[in-house]
């Protein structure tokens, strides 16, 4: 059944890549794929032969983006010295009664209270009422769920890494009392678009038709509170995906020993220190080192020999020829060294990132250094544990082969597809249940009401547990999980 399938995501290029490997995938099934996001990855969105539709515009620049503005004056820390943790609901008013101008007020989950109405609008625009899906970033959740609500269309929620599921808001002592402030603002939103106001908060907010993570089911020892099925679909990275090295980079690995990686992702550090740390403690050891960052104002000058700096690499192609590396904890990043079999030492700070570095720590595969540790002597120190250590090759090659082959895109694809087929087996089911004719042997008639038993228990499990489901039968077949 070929769907309207409207992806939504907001944040760094981290929370855009999984959804562009989705929506490829999705398109390739034959259905017809958006992509709402910010007005500045319209060119990525395209190129990967999607639908674009802005979430936002250049006069609102958002506060998840990874252009933050470098101001000079005040360096790498100028996005962090304006951070609001918990919701600021408006600035006050000035003597002539115009709005003050102030920074943004954020809800508890990082969205401009303001916006809300506006995103409604541009993601509600994509949708139609009866053959649409709406995939989302949780992170987006709010708005996409105003429009689900308001449309009745199935909505898919996607967890970027584990500690992105709000286990800690909904467990909350205070969360009634958090939310009647809070809860207030996005009822206001519902009032204006003509929605019924929310009274259950914590139903509404784990209110998903089907939950996806991106993540391989091992990452998460236990499993989420609150009743909640979330399926796991693997790391969003090209696990297995080949690559070609430039001239340039050959030689530089032709010729000595496997260098370091550095890099923070996509995203801009909150630190200053955590470039220069880096290659402060790769200096130390003599080690060589490539480090990975688009943004020339966060490189160190100089760079010590032996270190050497790219705008941009593939790290498919890359990171199999790396010793280790030294990176922020985003899940994308976290994945990719796993497959590579790299050691890792994890300078993590905000967003899902120190949980993505204790779990890799778990595992025996890395280091997690806090802040405080960001010194060139601790990493070195890290490094060396790593290094040094006798088994930890073994160890890393094992979670390497555990995680080939796989395809997060293509069982994400298919979570989502189930959606779109729920009606068919739900209407399948009921008339499977029928009365069995005349005539029909003892024998036959029993084994059609077993069948018929199996057909209902299926068609009444949620498309989570499906997806889930089928996921188990294939690993126990020895059958690929991304096969359809």
């Amino acid at each position: 059944m070929m769907a309207n399938i409207v992806l939504v995501t907001k944040g760094t290029g981290g929370d855009l890549f999984p959804f562009l490997r989705i929506g490829k995938t999705l398109k390739a099934r034959g259905h017809r794929v958006v992509l709402v996001t910010h007005w500045y990855s319209e060119r990525e969105v395209l190129r990967a032969g999607l639908d674009f539709a802005a979430l936002d515009n250049a006069e609102e620049v958002p506060l998840y983006e990874e252009q933050t503005t470098l101001d000079a004056p005040r360096g790498l820390n100028a996005a962090a010295d304006e951070a609001v943790l918990v919701g600021n609901h408006g600035g006050g008013v000035a003597a002539d009664g115009n709005e003050q101008a102030t920074a943004p007020g954020l809800s508890i989950f990082g969205m401009p209270l303001g916006r809300g109405v506006l995103e409604y609008e541009s993601i509600g625009e994509q949708c139609r009422p009866n053959d649409t899906i709406l995939v989302v970033n949780y992170i987006a959740f709010f708005s996409a769920r105003h429009v689900a609500d308001q449309l009745g269309v199935p909505l898919v929620a996607v967890f970027t890494a584990p500690s992105m599921f709000p286990q800690w808001v909904l467990d909350l002592p205070f969360f009634d009392e958090l939310y009647a402030h809070v809860g207030g603002d996005l009822n206001a939103i519902r009032a204006q678009v003509g929605l019924a106001p929310v009274r259950d908060w914590r139903a509404w907010l784990m209110s998903a038709d089907a939950m996806v993570g991106l993540w391989p089911e091992w990452f998460v020892a236990k499993q989420f509170g609150h009743g909640v099925e979330i399926v796991p679909v693997g790391f969003p990275c090209e696990v297995g995906a080949a690559g070609e090295l430039s001239s340039e980079l050959s030689g530089i690995l032709d010729h000595g020993a496997p260098p370091l990686l550095i890099t923070h992702g996509t995203s801009i550090p909150a630190k200053s220190d955590f470039f220069t740390s880096a290659v402060e403690a790769c200096r130390l050891l003599e080690l060589p080192a490539l480090l990975v960052c688009k943004h020339e104002k966060l490189i160190p000058q100089p760079l010590p020999e032996g270190v050497r700096w790219f705008k941009y690499l593939s790290f498919d192609a890359l990171m199999p020829h790396m010793r280790a590396i030294i990176h922020h904890g985003g899940i994308g990043t976290c994945g990719q060294a796993l497959a590579a079999s790299l050691p890792q030492v994890v300078l993590a700070l905000g967003y899902d990132r120190a949980d993505n570095a204790a779990r890799l720590q778990r595992l025996g595969v890395a280091e997690a250094l806090t802040p405080l540790q960001w010194r060139p002597d601790g990493i070195a120190g890290a490094l060396l544990r790593l290094l040094d250590a006798p088994g930890i090759k073994p160890l890393c090659a094992d979670y390497a082969r555990r995680l080939q082959p796989s395809d997060f895109a293509a069982s994400a694809s298919e979570v989502i597809e189930t959606l779109a087929a729920s009606a068919t087996h739900r209407k399948h089911a009921v008339e499977l249940t029928a009365d069995a004719p005349e005539g029909v042997p003892l024998p036959l008639l029993e084994q059609k009401r077993a069948s018929e038993d199996l057909h209902t228990l299926l068609g009444n499990l949620s498309p989570a547990k499906r997806a889930l489901l089928k996921q188990r039968l294939k690993r126990r077949l020895g059958t690929p999980a991304q096969s359809k």
